[in-house]
């Protein structure tokens, strides 16, 4: 089993996001462990095509970060509580973030459990990771820095000012 566990002093690290700061993100290896556990629900015709792919060890993104934390204002890792309870425990009040569905592709298992499952979008976001392991946040003027050294990351969204209740809004 693996776990990984970070811990900042409040006065080093990230700094304050502000609402003109982008997102990129790192794609997950694997489906992280919270698909494995709702797979495995379904018909087993659901997972064949995918039990090693779901079997892929959980993947810890600290080598690949740590050279660029100087950039990075914000970090949260997608894992259960999916896109609507991950990002908003790393945003001041007042501020919440997009999230623009088809900035990625998401991977084919998370179709499969949709349609199988018959779980409507909203639902999906909220449960799993959509094949996003890590979300950053950073200044807009460090996305091509961060891009560059995470070749497989990309831009999915931005933070912007919260209005209403929602600190997360997933365009479609």
């Amino acid at each position: 089993m693996q776990a990984s566990v970070g811990v900042r002093p409040r006065d080093r690290g990230p700094t304050a996001r502000a609402a003109t700061d982008a997102r990129v993100l790192v794609p997950a290896p694997g489906r992280h462990r919270r698909v494995l556990l709702r797979a495995k629900e379904f018909p087993q015709q659901a997972c064949h095509e995918d039990d090693e792919e779901l079997l892929e060890p959980h993947r810890c993104y600290y080598q690949d970060l740590k050279p660029l934390l100087p950039l990075v204002k914000g970090l949260a890792h997608i894992t259960g509580g999916g896109f609507e309870d991950n990002p908003p425990r790393i945003l001041p009040s007042g501020l919440a973030v997009t999230i623009e569905v088809g900035s990625w592709t998401v991977p084919p298992i998370f179709s499969l459990i949709q349609k199988l499952g018959q779980v409507n979008q909203a639902e999906m976001y909220h449960v799993f990771n959509m094949g996003i392991g890590m979300v950053i946040i950073c200044a807009k003027n460090n996305v091509s820095r961060l891009t560059k050294a995470l070749p497989s990351a990309k831009v999915i969204g931005q933070v912007v000012p919260q209005t209403g209740e929602k600190r997360v809004i997933i365009k479609n």
